[in-house]
């Protein structure tokens, strides 16, 4: 396997799978195994989205990149020193080591905190654990009750290292590291500028793996207003990430986090489910209406999934039809192809008032009961016995029209001395409908036989 390596040497943060060297943290970006991150995007805190950021856990508040359609942090989170609303003069501010618990053991104040089922640990960098007044208001995890949202601050003072914006124009600091225990997905949301204005806010966050270095957000507005910035991870069982905040050159102080949600991305493997609306067979007479009243998909991850039917239903033409519906779900899981059979009758053979039973009708070139067709008209032309008929030719592989031959019109009835006639193309074809042809069907006349009948049959097989 090739493995190309680009290095960054960084302030230390604890010694993790070798990466201490000399007390310098080393950022080596490879391709090879191990995880993937991708930055998925920022939630802002803005009048359109109802504050979606400080109502993280509101699940009646629209979130743009939530997994569940409901809050962040359906799997964990930590949400560092809130204290009530409105705690008036009270503060906190606390210094703390590398490596603390994010303020989870405090002994006033403790950051609400639900581990993630799939982290071995997570650790704070060096910081304070800071909540002034003025700070920003956040929902509770129970996403109703009021709170001053408090956060670690760690400084921004090590670099100067490249950033999307620039080379060596940035710095960072580090704001916690978490290992996963299981092959997990997830995305994980860190909340900044919550806290005391613009000037302690980062231009991005990073998250940085062994197997991936820093993947950057998107460059941050600063202007007080919370953002979380939404980052996508597959781990590997073991892997560690570092979280850090970073700020350009010129403008490193420090930066705040107050926030970090988890959210685990369920793998999903089960394909969805189509139900039929209405009956599997449907029978419908032969020049009548037909709307398919169509089917539904369930799924147990994705809550819309859309059915795709394919094919059609001709009621002009007697036969059997089928509609088949299939189904995908995001994740490529395909559903059990469900298909309703719509069946057009055959026309009545029942001779109406004008002579012409359905069944001769549709072999003329009608397309429902009492449509106007083209009767048949007969001639001698020289020593043959004609009919000429346009004839109904878009279904050979069901409709038969032929001529009928008899010296006896009782021979019609008994099947007996009966002599068929195909049809042959008539060279004038004008004004003939789409899907027919004009015909011709022709017996010799015999100065033998005294008299000689000739007529069109029609059947039409099921």
């Amino acid at each position: 396997m090739h493995i190309f390596h680009l290095m960054q040497i960084h302030a230390g943060f604890g010694i993790k799978s070798g990466l201490i060297v000399c007390g310098v943290f080393i950022l080596c970006t490879h391709w090879g195994l191990g995880a993937t991150i991708s930055y998925v995007g920022t939630q802002t805190s803005t009048e359109a989205n109802s504050y979606a950021t400080a109502n993280w856990s509101n699940a009646g508040v629209l979130k743009d990149f939530d997994v569940s359609g409901e809050k962040y942090g359906t799997s964990g989170y930590y949400q560092i020193r809130p204290m009530p609303w409105d705690p008036g003069a009270a503060k906190i501010e606390d210094a703390t080591g590398l490596g603390n618990l994010l303020g989870t053991n405090a002994g006033s104040n403790p950051t609400f905190s639900s581990a993630p089922s799939f982290l071995s640990s997570i650790t704070g960098g060096a910081g304070t654990f800071v909540n002034y007044g003025g700070y920003g208001i956040f929902r509770g995890p129970d996403g109703s009750l009021l709170y001053r949202q408090g956060a670690l601050s760690v400084a921004v003072n090590n670099g100067a290292y490249d950033t999307p914006s620039g080379n060596n124009n940035g710095y960072f600091g580090v704001a916690f590291e978490f290992t996963v225990s299981t092959a997990t997905s997830f995305r994980i949301g860190i909340t900044v500028d919550a806290n005391g204005g613009g000037t302690y806010a980062p231009d991005y966050v990073g998250i940085y793996s062994g197997s991936t270095g820093t993947v950057f957000s998107s460059l941050l507005n600063r202007n007080a207003e919370p953002d979380m910035a939404i980052f996508e991870i597959n781990a590997s069982a073991g892997e560690t990430f570092t979280a850090s905040v970073w700020q350009r050159s010129g403008t490193q102080s420090v930066a705040p986090v107050s926030l970090v949600t988890f959210d685990e991305i369920q793998s999903d493997t089960t394909p969805p489910f189509i139900e039929l609306n209405g009956p599997t067979s449907v029978s419908i007479d032969w020049g009548g209406s037909y709307t398919d009243e169509g089917a539904t998909a369930t799924d147990d991850v994705d809550s819309v999934v859309t059915v795709m039917p394919s094919g059609a239903v001709n009621t002009s033409k007697p036969g059997v039809y089928t509609i088949t519906f299939d189904a995908t779900d995001a994740a490529g899981n395909a559903a059990t192809q469900v298909v309703r059979t719509v069946t057009v009758s055959a026309p009545s053979s029942t001779t109406g008032a004008d002579g012409l039973s359905d069944l001769m009708r549709y072999a003329l070139g009608g397309n429902a009961p009492g449509d106007s067709v083209a009767k048949p008209s007969s001639s001698v032309a020289g020593e043959y016995l004609v009919i000429t008929a346009i004839v109904r030719t878009d279904n050979p592989n069901k409709l038969t029209v032929v001529g009928e031959v008899v010296t006896d019109l009782d021979h019609y009835a008994s099947g007996t001395s009966v002599v068929e006639v195909q049809g042959v193309d008539a060279d004038d074809q004008d004004g003939v409908p789409d899907g027919c042809m004009r015909m011709t069907f022709s017996v010799a006349i015999e100065e033998s036989v005294t008299k000689k009948f000739l007529r069109l049959k029609a059947s039409l097989a099921q």
